[in-house]
């Protein structure tokens, strides 16, 4: 196995919001930020976890990405099945064994994000098939499950329900967009997602209205007490997400979904690193 063929497989940039959540739930169940062993080792279980999904999600994927990527490796016929299945399984076990080192309440949040990531994509199941399932699930994956990993660092305590909230109901506009990327193949297929059943016009304006409804939530925060006007700022990232997604509206074409799906993931990265700078720097 190459290892050009490994990145492709895993696609390391759409990692980063899964390990950074992991983050963002630590430092909003705590008022102590002391770097341990648990801290270092609950984001590496995750991006594990996460270039598992990615590459177990491409071994059943693959007669949809020879139309939309056909330079991932399985695509391309560069590796075999049997290969990415130990590369799923081999990332899935590992996560799973460092898992047992940190406590088992994030063993268990482990347990739950391989069953989901497992149940995805498996023929037996295939949540993906279902329409807005699919969609849900790995929102859930991202912005439910990897933030309750970080609160499970230290499972004594709160929850930072607020924060999963604001991070979810965000994350449906960000979720939204990976099937931006995929729509032709997705049509060629009958895979139901969002914008391959509503259409286009009608998932950018579904994608739009979860970035606004996510900037209402922001607000309400702030104005119960649970944030302070410190993360004002992050309305900011809000706007630029949504103009991110209304360049599709002057451009409906494949490189145009490419550009603004990663697009939307560095935003969504860079906005979890802001949530956290201002926990930290704010208490």
């Amino acid at each position: 196995m190459k290892t050009i063929d490994f990145i492709r497989l895993i696609i390391p940039q759409y990692n980063h919001p899964g390990v950074m959540a992991v983050i963002v739930g630590f430092v909003f169940s705590t008022t102590i930020f002391n770097i341990t062993l648990n801290l270092i080792l609950a984001p590496i279980c995750i991006l594990l976890i996460a270039s598992g999904y990615i590459a177990f999600n491409a071994i059943y994927d693959k007669k949809v990405d020879r139309v939309n990527k056909p330079y991932r490796p399985l695509a391309s016929g560069t590796m075999r099945k049997e290969e990415a299945i130990w590369v799923s399984a081999t990332l899935f076990v590992v996560a799973l064994l460092l898992g047992i080192l940190v406590n088992l309440t994030f063993l268990l949040i482990e347990i739950i994000a391989v069953a989901l990531s497992l149940a995805y994509s498996h023929p037996k199941i295939h949540l993906k098939k279902f329409f807005v399932i699919g969609t849900l699930t790995i929102n859930v994956l991202y912005a439910v499950m990897f933030p309750l990993a970080g609160w499970a660092i230290n499972p004594y305590n709160t929850v930072p329900v607020y924060m999963i909230l604001f991070l979810f109901v965000f994350g449906l506009g960000t979720a939204v967009l990976k099937d931006f990327e995929d729509i032709r193949g997705d049509i060629m297929y009958r895979v139901k997602t969002i914008p391959s059943v509503w259409g286009v016009k009608t998932a950018i304006k579904f994608s739009l209205s979860a970035f606004a409804a996510s900037a209402i939530v922001l607000l309400v925060l702030i104005s119960i007490g649970k944030l302070t006007l410190y993360y004002l700022p992050i309305l900011v990232f809000i706007g630029v997400a949504m103009l991110n997604v209304g360049a599709l509206t002057r451009n409906y074409n494949w490189g145009a979904y490419k550009n603004v799906v990663l697009g939307g993931v560095v935003l969504l990265t860079i906005m979890e690193i802001a949530l956290v700078v201002i926990r930290i720097a704010t208490g």
